[in-house]
């Protein structure tokens, strides 16, 4: 591609809000080989990695913060928001739109298909729906993903689990699907010292330093399942007394 302009990617998230796929996608989009891609990141505002991208991305005008794109379902500022991406896509003229969250993957497919955006690529990081929230509620953000879905090139799991679950709700087509896994950067864990905080984090939790401790690190929300993480606990405890558990 040395003879090439560098392929204008936009990749489009509902809100840099403090979690795996906000961090992941500022992580794609700050990282990706500026020989072969030009990336922007388009998302709403205030949220917690506002001031990192504006620091890393404002000075070359590769981040807007949109003013309708909301996480709750409005139907005014939605409208809004499509329009807004709309024609910030027509100015903007990128090769490829990859959109990520439920609600910026619904408007900005949308708004990708009426721009005429050559390649249109979602990923699912979770889902909008769950089977706790209202009937009505579920149905619509169902029925907008099936519909959404049809409008993309390919749909992206970030794991097996996710793509079984878009299967037997006919949320697009096997033929869409990809599993392109988080990374995570090894190299921190690979040192041979103990931090030194963890002795007396272990001493504050008031954990015997040589326990064996399980941690897990999550939103307290359906999805994350910590219901099974105590399960786990309690069969766990019957055979290993000693064993602490810690939900963060």
């Amino acid at each position: 591609m040395d003879d090439k302009k560098p392929v204008k990617v936009l990749h489009l998230i509902t809100l840099l809000e403090f979690g795996g796929a906000q961090g992941n996608t500022l992580f794609t989009v700050q990282n990706l080989d500026s020989q072969n891609f030009s990336a922007y990141l388009w998302c709403g505002k205030n949220s917690y990695w506002d001031e990192e991208a504006r620091k890393n991305l404002g000075h070359s005008g590769r981040i807007k913060f949109l003013s309708h794109l909301v996480r709750p379902i409005h139907p005014l500022k939605d409208l809004l928001a499509i329009w807004e991406i709309f024609l910030g896509l027509k100015k903007l003229q990128p090769q490829i739109i990859h959109t990520h969250s439920s609600k910026a993957g619904i408007v900005g497919r949308i708004a990708a298909r009426w721009a005429k955006i050559p390649v249109i690529i979602h990923t699912f990081h979770g889902f909008g729906f769950n089977d706790k929230q209202n009937f009505l509620i579920r149905w619509i953000f169902l029925t907008l993903e099936r519909m959404t879905a049809r409008m993309a090139h390919k749909l992206i799991f970030v794991s097996r689990s996710n793509m079984e679950t878009a299967r037997a709700l006919k949320i697009g087509s096997p033929e869409q699907y990809e599993i392109i896994r988080s990374g995570v950067p090894l190299k921190i864990f690979r040192g041979t010292q103990i931090p030194a905080n963890i002795p007396l984090l272990r001493a504050e939790l008031s954990i015997p330093k040589d326990a064996p401790t399980v941690l897990t690190i999550g939103a307290f929300k359906p999805q994350k399942n910590l219901s099974q993480f105590l399960e786990m606990a309690k069969k766990v405890s019957e055979s290993a007394p000693h064993a602490h558990f810690v939900i963060l």
